[in-house]
């Protein structure tokens, strides 16, 4: 059978002849040996790859793992890495708040990690307690142990107290933060707090103390009654009566930042109540009446928040702004 005969029949439905049959067949028989043989060469050859693959992928896997092992990474100094984590933010929002955390993650990445962060006590000097988003005992969330064990690892400096929820049944864990009060720096104490029927003393204890937030960042929760050494105060945020803030006003002299609103329903400011602040430079307030009882020179940034209308007249702000410098006036949520 000549290849013009058998391209013939490729290229049409001839039928072929019983004497073609035999030679076509073996040329199929042909065709597929060939086939079969191939096919093995390739399984073959595909083999060797996934196998030279799979080495190359574990010899790249060593090469990497090794060279991590001379990487200048691994020789930065301890003291350089406390210094990079000193910088790093940790922070979470209570109350409108921004307040540092503690890495406890830190120490799960590796040794020089875990070191450096237990010898840098910084980190650890943020001590938040907030409202569980479950409905558990707040020990659980926030065990003694665990208190106990950020409290040892800030060593002597001073700390950072943030609490938005508190129960009687969490006495020890308020007893130990207690042991440590001449340390606080700044209080953070937002709403939901159930301990604060009379008021408490501690922080008269606290020789550090400079910053107050007893509201949140919309001057709107309630402040618990604290008996705060406020001549050493220089940042304070709060809602209280409005005799109870001049009394703190003007037991307060070296004010800073301030935010402050008044919680007493339509009680008018008794009249002849001034506050000084001369150390003032910017300040929050939720009734612009406050202005009318205060002096502060040094002022530059003013926020008004809240309903303005028990605001003094327009014409009654003057003697406020004349006696200060301020330069900068926002106004947040005003009914004007």
């Amino acid at each position: 059978m000549s290849s013009a005969q058998l391209t013939c029949l490729l290229e049409s439905n001839n039928v072929p002849l019983d004497a073609e049959i035999p030679t076509i067949c073996e040329i199929i028989s042909e065709n597929q040996t060939r086939l079969d043989a191939l096919n093995a060469q390739i399984e073959a050859l595909r083999t060797a790859m996934e196998q030279l693959i799979t080495e190359r992928d574990e010899i790249a896997d060593s090469v990497k793992r090794r060279t991590t092992v001379i990487s200048p990474l691994r020789r930065v100094p301890s003291e350089l890495i406390c210094e990079i984590f000193s910088l790093s933010q940790f922070t979470r929002r209570i109350g409108g708040e921004i307040v540092n955390c503690p890495p406890w993650y830190l120490g799960h990445v590796c040794r020089s990690w875990r070191y450096s962060a237990l010898s840098t006590p910084f980190l650890w000097s943020s001590i938040e307690i907030s409202k569980p988003s479950i409905d558990v005992p707040l020990t659980d969330i926030y065990p003694l142990s665990m208190i106990e064990t950020q409290l040892l690892r800030s060593g002597s400096v001073p700390l950072q107290v943030s609490v938005d929820w508190w129960t009687d049944d969490e006495g020890p864990l308020f007893d130990s933060l207690l042991l440590q009060c001449e340390r606080w720096s700044t209080v953070c104490f937002i709403d939901n707090l159930n301990l604060w029927d009379d008021e408490y003393d501690f922080l008269s204890l606290s020789p550090n103390l400079r910053k107050d937030i007893l509201t949140d960042s919309k001057l709107q929760a309630w402040s618990p009654p604290l008996l705060i050494p406020w001549t050493q105060i220089t940042h304070y945020r709060g809602s209280y009566s409005p005799e109870s803030q001049m009394d703190i006003l003007q037991a307060a002299p070296n004010l800073v930042e301030c935010g402050i609103s008044l919680d007493g329903g339509d009680d008018p400011i008794p009249d002849g109540r001034e506050a000084t602040l001369s150390h003032l430079r910017r300040l929050h307030v939720g009734d612009p009446v406050l202005l009318g009882h205060i002096t502060a020179p040094l002022l530059r940034d003013l926020f008004f928040s809240g309903s303005m209308s028990t605001a003094l007249p327009f014409a009654d702000w003057f003697p406020f702004f004349k006696a200060s410098k301020v330069s900068n006036i926002w106004f947040s949520s005003c009914a004007m």
